[in-house]
């Protein structure tokens, strides 16, 4: 389902706007026009989704993305959540709409809220005046329980089966936690749920590429087939995925 984005023709009169390249203006306007942009304009993307969707090569898009984030129009988090700064500034919202990028903001990984309420500021107060701060799950004291912490990093359990979700065992998960913690540059880090991801993608095969009778990929693989074939039987083959696996599909 395609929605409305709200771009003002005073856009092209600012003077930020007026010192970008041909590429550089491309890609801002793919940031707040592409369909994994939400309410709030703070969402998961990819740099390869990136890449592919605008035609820009990743120099390009990696180069444009520091220059951003140097000038705090918008923030690329450890190559995995964008933070348009300005987004909630420039769009016009009803009822509804301010409902629903409060639910995306409620959502985020704790670490990616901190990162917001410190980088879009104007974003972040205009979210809290539209139904008032207690009606927004942001109050300090209401913490998600956390599953490990070390040094100034922190996940939740809510974050720990999440990365479960994927398709890793919590045996694999565990190591790659221990292995951040035990890295001389882990200071550099902000968010232990998006380093320990992005680490499981590039160091340890989730359960998925097990190809085996049973494992998460065979019942991926069986729910396309079911699905080319009418889809009869794709909720139990989920119900039994979870049942055996643990993993919702």
């Amino acid at each position: 389902m395609s929605v409305n984005r709200v771009i003002n023709t005073s856009f092209w009169n600012d003077t930020w706007v007026e010192t970008l390249t041909s590429n550089e203006k491309f890609l801002y306007i793919y940031l707040i026009t592409n369909s994994k942009n939400n309410m709030l304009g703070v969402y998961e993307i990819s740099i390869k989704r990136i890449c592919f969707e605008s035609g820009l090569s990743e120099g390009d898009v990696k180069k444009a993305l520091e220059s951003f984030g140097r000038l705090s129009k918008a923030f690329y988090i450890n190559e995995s959540y964008m933070i348009l700064t300005n987004f909630t500034k420039h769009q016009k919202y009803n009822s509804n709409m301010k409902k629903a990028a409060i639910k995306v903001f409620n959502k985020l990984p704790s670490e990616i809220k901190t990162i917001y309420k410190s980088n879009a500021s104007e974003g972040f107060e205009r979210i809290t005046q539209w139904f008032g701060i207690d009606e927004i799950e942001i109050e300090e004291e209401i913490e998600s329980e956390i599953y490990r912490a070390f040094n100034h990093l922190s996940i939740s359990i809510e974050e720990n089966q999440k990365l479960i979700e994927l398709g890793y065992s919590q045996e694999q998960v565990d190591s790659i936690y221990d292995s951040i913690q035990n890295y001389k540059k882990k200071n550099n880090y902000t968010s232990l749920y998006l380093t320990a991801r992005k680490w499981l993608k590039k160091e340890t095969p989730a359960d998925e590429e097990d190809k085996s009778m049973y494992s998460v990929y065979w019942f991926k693989e069986q729910i396309k087939r079911d699905k080319k074939r009418g889809g009869g039987i794709v909720d139990k083959l989920k119900a039994e995925c979870f049942e055996r696996n643990g993993v919702r599909l």
